[in-house]
């Protein structure tokens, strides 16, 4: 089999609601852009018969609905000009009442606490949750 730098060989697909890129370029501007799924990617291909191919496990990130590697976007730069860029996990949170006040809250999975929006203090709240006294 004949492989070509950039070849993807393998593609797991992820929620793009968890996982997204951060890009920063060299005058610091920020984007993102949400991740996929991960993808083996050739990274070096074999030229002669007993030469091998390397690979690599990268992101696969969705940009105005083309789907690309992380290396095949980064190749829309000039190597100097192209970003840094890092893995985020989205942080996973949702409006709901506090279960043991009723306020306005924020839950965060991580850490698994109600936050309540107006900053009253929510330890009492948290303690009565995880005494059992409310319940989420």
């Amino acid at each position: 089999m004949n492989l070509d730098r950039g070849s993807i060989l393998n593609f797991a697909p992820a929620d793009p609601d968890l996982w997204e890129v951060e890009f920063v370029d060299r005058e610091d501007d920020r984007w993102t852009l949400p991740v996929i799924g991960h993808a083996v990617v050739v990274t070096h291909a074999a030229k002669d018969a007993g030469d091998l191919a390397d690979t690599g496990v990268y992101p696969v990130v969705e940009d105005d609905g083309t789907h690309s590697s992380i290396i095949e976007y980064l190749n829309n730069w000039e190597l100097k000009d192209r970003p840094r860029w890092r893995i985020l996990r989205k942080p996973r949170t949702r409006q709901a009442a506090c279960p043991a006040c009723g306020l306005e809250a924020t839950y965060a999975a991580d850490p698994d606490r109600y936050f309540h929006n107006d900053g009253s203090d929510n330890r009492p709240c948290w303690l009565r949750l995880v005494r059992g006294e409310a319940t989420a």
